[in-house]
């Protein structure tokens, strides 16, 4: 195991695979439960999506579950290429997205979010081709980003907590979750905490 190698400080070894680096779970990084934990929890917000595809797109439960496991598949190779980022920015789009999406007929909203994302995706290439991604990001304000970021957050308290919200129909699921999402699983050495020091280097 090549994680057992590594150095207090250093940075996880990698196999390289051209402008990525490659790193497998167990060889090059070791299980650790906070980063288990808070993987499973991630993978458990993606579920959220399934009633809105369900409602908005009028999709069968099962097409809705291959959906959100294909996305949570395509969240891992952000860590899995060496790519220091925490997915996050489309989240708080959700809401547009779903407002843009509504004005369609109902036959056509499908064909409307593959369309939105499509562009997104060549958009995000392009970017990512040309280096023009760093660039967007430190010309976008930090107080714009999280203002996006805090937004949604609101709009997800508002649409819980409001009369005839959801923490009415299921109050101690929505309470347990809280409780654990407030839980802090603090890690000297995590994934995330080695990942972020090899990107301010």
């Amino acid at each position: 195991m090549k994680w057992k190698l590594r150095q207090h400080g250093q940075e996880t070894p990698y196999v390289p695979l051209g402008p990525f680096k490659l790193r497998i779970p167990f060889v090059h990084y070791r299980f650790e439960w906070p980063d288990y934990v808070q993987g499973l929890m991630m993978c458990a917000v993606d579920l959220a999506a399934i009633p809105l595809l369900m409602e908005l797109l009028g999709m069968p439960f099962e097409v809705a579950l291959a959906i959100v496991i294909l996305n949570g598949l395509l969240y891992l190779t952000h860590h899995l290429l060496g790519d220091p980022v925490v997915p996050g920015w489309i989240t708080p789009a959700i809401p547009l997205i779903m407002i843009y999406v509504s004005q369609f007929p109902e036959d056509q909203k499908i064909h409307a979010l593959i369309a939105f994302q499509l562009t997104l995706g060549i958009l995000s290439i392009f970017l990512a081709m040309t280096g023009l991604a760093n660039k967007v990001v430190r010309i976008v304000p930090s107080a714009i980003k999280s203002g996006v970021i805090l937004g949604a957050g609101i709009i997800a308290v508002i649409t819980i907590f409001e009369v005839g919200g959801r923490f009415e129909s299921f109050p101690w699921t929505i309470s347990i979750a809280i409780g654990i999402g407030f839980y802090h699983f603090p890690t000297e050495d995590s994934l995330f905490n080695r990942v972020k020091g090899e990107a301010q280097r």
